[in-house]
């Protein structure tokens, strides 16, 4: 079964709170708390592991900066979303130095927030999940994705590439015979040529190697290839 994930609504507005709480509360995998202030959110945000946080950008007493601030200083890994009246506050002001970049306006769609929440999910899940490393690249093998860490360049993979190098990374810089990989790819009987594998070989150097005619992580060696970290 997968994992909960838990999000925060903090909106002192008590029947916004209670029927955005009341909506989402039904979403498969959705565990939701709601706060009325910064207090009240930072018990959640020192107890529990927080996927999305939701807040009103119109708390009393400056609650949402202090509640931002709170979540950059102390490295808290978890997405928000601001929900405020006028149009987007974030540039030139101090929230955009505390890296917040979504904004939703009020009146709004509640299908509006939810792809908001969703999106930033799947941003938390990334952040989350264990990588390989290709490279100087961070492997994400469920999103056919190797981000760059230096420069966060996100490149796609092929659903083929991704299993190329889940068998050559599972190899542990081990030489993987062309046959294996053939095999392992598209099956026994796929009747596939090594050329078809050979171009695939070439297609991801282009995207792992600093200089793709002069390989230096997906090495070809008699027989087979090898990939080094």
């Amino acid at each position: 079964m997968e994992a909960l994930k838990n999000v925060v609504i903090v909106e002192s507005d008590k029947a916004l709170r209670e029927s955005l709480v009341e909506q989402l509360c039904p979403i498969q995998n959705l565990y939701v708390n709601d706060a009325s202030n910064a207090k009240e959110a930072f018990e959640y945000l020192k107890e529990k592991d927080i996927a999305v946080l939701i807040i009103a950008i119109n708390l009393p007493n400056s609650d949402c900066l202090d509640i931002c601030k709170f979540v950059k200083t102390n490295n808290v890994n978890c997405s928000i979303i601001l929900l405020g009246n006028t149009k987007n506050p974030i540039k030139n002001s101090k929230l955009e130095n505390l890296g917040i970049e979504t904004y939703l306006t009020k009146p709004f769609r509640f299908s509006s927030l939810l792809r908001l929440i969703m999106i930033q999910l799947q941003k938390h899940e990334r952040i989350c999940t264990p990588t390989m490393t290709v490279g100087k690249f961070a492997f994400y093998p469920a999103e056919k994705t190797l981000l760059e860490s230096e420069s966060g360049k996100l490149i796609r993979l092929t659903e083929k590439e991704v299993s190329i190098l889940q068998y050559m990374l599972a190899a542990e810089e081990k030489l993987v015979e062309r046959e294996v990989l053939l095999n392992k790819v598209w099956g026994y009987n796929s009747g596939i040529s090594t050329h078809t594998l050979e171009t695939h070989i070439y297609r991801l150097r282009q995207k792992v190697e600093p200089n793709p005619s002069k390989p230096q992580f997906l090495i070809t060696q008699e027989g087979g290839y090898i990939l080094t970290s």
